[in-house]
């Protein structure tokens, strides 16, 4: 078996031989444009329009990574208006859903009836003697007060949500002026520059052999680099996901609160303590929904500012430097995660009481 073996094995070497001398040509051309691609890799200058293929790739991930424009998106994901018929836009996308109308048609007549029912209860648990005139009006008011606020609930509803959009994009717009006096742009280019004058050290060398070698370290480096970034870009990734998710979540849950709204509103207001009714406390919860994307907004504004301020930092001397200042990327893109993920109960804790 072993000689057998062996056989197979000197048999191998002798067709990779045969294999190399008939195709000898094509072997030699592919060497020469090979040897051609590694040359022209190298420039003289930083050309941030032509950077190499690895630096290509790696220099998109920083963009990526250090993409300044994720609260000016994620306040217009924020945005949402709806009309009647069930046109509805959200984040500048038009678009329509049907069954809202029809729904809230449904908890409009509910919540009405029951608002109805329990003021006549109302009316029968007084006493006689305390039943006046003037506790009469009274309740008459209460009840006409409740079911406005049952037929408008809707309307009311994404009134709130749009002042929260509009707090969005005031907060957004703000921040970006921040961001742009910050001079992201330039640390992000300066970065870039580092990285290129690394991996484009051959055109400083003499010799042709020296200068292939050069070369061939360049590469290794460049993909060094393309290699050990992946894993930041591929968590950054995920993290301006969630932050989607809980976005465009947020957006939902705001469709669905304003359409079936009418039922908050179907317990009559307390006569003697009507700011804790059940609406009132819903207007609080639908204010709280609103301007949590404002909070969603200013937490990436802080972590845009901060990562501004890593790539300052970062004078790249060596490759485990700027990873390091990649890894911290990482970290505030986690926590702009648990801040963003708790942006609803950020706002409950600043609009409500209790």
């Amino acid at each position: 078996m072993e000689i057998q073996k062996r056989n197979l094995f000197l048999h191998s070497i002798k067709n990779t031989g045969n294999f190399i001398l008939y195709h000898k040509k094509a072997i030699i051309v592919s060497l020469i444009i090979l040897i051609l691609a590694i040359f022209s890799y190298s420039a003289k200058a930083y050309d941030s329009e032509n950077p190499g293929y690895f630096n290509g790739v790696v220099f998109d991930w920083l963009d990526e990574m250090i993409d300044n424009s994720a609260a000016m998106d994620a306040a217009l994901q924020t945005q949402l208006t709806y009309s009647d018929g069930g046109n509805l836009s959200i984040g500048g996308m038009n678009t329509t859903v049907y069954g809202i109308s029809e729904v809230n048609k449904v908890c409009v007549s509910l919540s009405a009836l029951i608002v109805i029912i329990t003021f006549f209860i109302s009316l029968l648990g007084v006493r006689q003697h305390d039943l006046t005139e003037e506790e009469v009006i009274r309740r008459i008011v209460l009840m006409v007060f409740g079911l406005v606020l049952v037929y408008k609930a809707k309307d009311f509803s994404f009134t709130i949500a749009n002042v929260g959009s509009k707090l969005a994009t005031t907060v957004a717009r703000a921040g970006n002026s921040a961001l742009i006096g910050a001079g992201s742009t330039t640390a992000l280019e300066n970065l870039k520059e580092i990285i290129y004058n690394k991996t484009h050290t051959a055109e400083e060398t003499t010799g042709a052999i020296s200068k292939l070698g050069a070369t061939l370290t360049d590469l290794s480096t460049s993909a060094s680099y393309m290699l050990q970034l992946f894993i930041p870009w591929l968590a950054l990734k995920i993290v301006h996901f969630v932050i989607k998710i809980v976005v465009w979540g947020r957006a939902f849950e705001i469709i669905i609160l304003a359409t079936f709204s009418p039922l908050a509103f179907m317990e009559m207001p307390d006569l003697h303590n009507p700011l804790h009714s059940p609406g009132f406390r819903f207007f609080k919860n639908m204010l709280a929904l609103s301007i949590s994307g404002a909070i969603i907004v200013f937490a990436l504004i802080i972590g845009n500012q901060i990562t501004v301020s890593i790539i300052n930092n970062i004078s790249g001397e060596t490759m485990s430097e700027i990873l390091q200042g990649v890894g911290n990327l990482i970290i505030i893109g986690f926590a702009e995660v648990g801040l963003v993920t708790r942006s609803q109960q950020i706002a409950r804790t600043i609009v409500t009481t209790g």
